[in-house]
């Protein structure tokens, strides 16, 4: 998954969230990998119903 500060619109329209969440999870989660930045996913929804996933990082300060 390659991660930016654009809305993501998933082709699929089934469970995009877990689509999306759960390779993060597993990869924050690994001891080996602590240098990976964590990341917020906020969902909505555009006019047309559209699931739009916006992905920021997470702040320190």
């Amino acid at each position: 998954l390659v991660f930016n500060h654009q809305p993501l619109i998933p082709k699929l329209k089934e469970e995009p969230l877990i689509m999306n969440v759960q390779p993060m999870r597993k990869t924050i989660s690994d001891p080996l990998e602590m240098d990976v930045q964590p990341v917020i996913l906020t969902t909505s929804k555009t006019p047309e119903g559209d699931d739009i996933i916006t992905v920021e990082p997470v702040k320190d300060n």
